[in-house]
């Protein structure tokens, strides 16, 4: 009995990590969000550390990047 639970439980688990559950709106904001952090990095010789934002009902209100300036080479 054990064995077979594993055998379903398993699969389960390992591939419901893989799905994308989240909304269209979520999606793109983290699209725009990466974008937005690359071309300023490639402009301002800077390196990404962090970011965050809020799309309340689907609508972008704010977002946030956090940089690093690198360092001359």
């Amino acid at each position: 009995m054990i064995s077979i639970l594993k055998i379903l439980l398993i699969p389960i688990c390992f591939f419901g990590w893989f799905k994308d559950n989240r909304s269209p709106a979520t999606k793109s904001f983290d699209n725009i969000l990466m974008q937005s952090a690359k071309i300023l990095e490639k402009k301002y010789n800077l390196s990404a550390m962090g970011s965050g934002g809020s799309a309340p009902m689907g609508v972008i209100s704010n977002f946030t990047l956090s940089f690093q300036k690198n360092a001359l080479k």
